[in-house]
């Protein structure tokens, strides 16, 4: 039989394949919080996101400058996430670092409006 680089022969793979994994309760109760607990603000990226591409599609040919300006924004906004991605940041990291200069941005504007 052909052995591969695990130094397992086909045979004793395709049987590892039904093998039951052994975890810890611990571990098997860590798989559970985790997901319990990312679960919502999985959510609310993917809702930021959807959010994002139906501006992006809505206001791609505005012609009013209200239109222009949201199309421009769900623009910079997507694009800003894609590059952090891309620069090997978990999608969840990129979403959670552009809200953040996106808060603190909204948060000087309204500073510079109120003198």
């Amino acid at each position: 039989m052909m052995s591969y680089d695990t130094g397992l022969s086909m045979e004793e793979r395709v049987t590892s394949l039904f093998q039951p994994d052994t975890l810890l309760p611990d571990q098997y109760l860590d798989t559970f919080r985790r997901k319990l607990h990312l679960e919502p603000e999985k959510k609310l990226m993917l809702a930021i996101l959807e959010d994002a591409i139906a501006c992006y599609q809505k206001y791609l040919f505005a012609r009013d400058s209200k239109g222009k300006a949201l199309f421009e924004e769900a623009k910079e906004w997507v694009e800003e996430v894609r590059q952090r991605v891309e620069a090997g940041r978990q999608f969840q990291e990129a979403v959670r670092e552009v809200l953040a200069a996106n808060a603190q941005l909204l948060a000087l504007a309204r500073k510079q409006r109120r003198r």
